[in-house]
C-alpha cells in the first residue's frame, strides 16, 4: 500500500515537470568557434547588433525559438557575441 502511494505521488509530481529543449543546448557550438560555422549550423539570426568596445568591434547575433513549458509557449532568445568573428559569449 505504501509503495503504491509513493509510486503515485512520484508519478504525479514527475508529470507536472516541464522541460525546455533548445537547439543551442542539444547541439551547442563551443566558445572560440568562427562566425561562419555558427551561421552554417543555425542559419541567419533575426537580429544583429554591432558596437565598438575600445579598439574592438563586437557583433551580437540574436536567435529566437518557441519553447513550451507546462502548456505555455514562450519565446527564448539566445545571443551569441563575437569578437573579430570568433564566438566569445553565449547567453539565454
Amino acid at each position: 500500500m505504501k509503495i503504491s502511494l509513493l509510486f503515485l505521488i512520484v508519478l504525479f509530481c514527475g508529470s507536472c515537470a516541464g522541460y525546455r529543449v533548445s537547439r543551442f543546448t542539444t547541439d551547442p557550438v563551443k566558445i572560440g568557434s568562427p562566425k561562419e560555422l555558427v551561421l552554417k549550423k543555425y542559419g541567419p539570426p533575426f537580429k544583429i547588433n554591432s558596437y565598438n568596445n575600445g579598439n574592438k568591434t563586437l557583433e551580437v547575433l540574436y536567435y529566437k525559438e518557441p519553447m513550451v513549458v507546462a502548456r505555455y509557449e514562450y519565446i527564448l532568445t539566445t545571443s551569441l557575441t563575437f569578437d573579430d568573428s570568433i564566438l566569445v559569449k553565449i547567453e539565454q
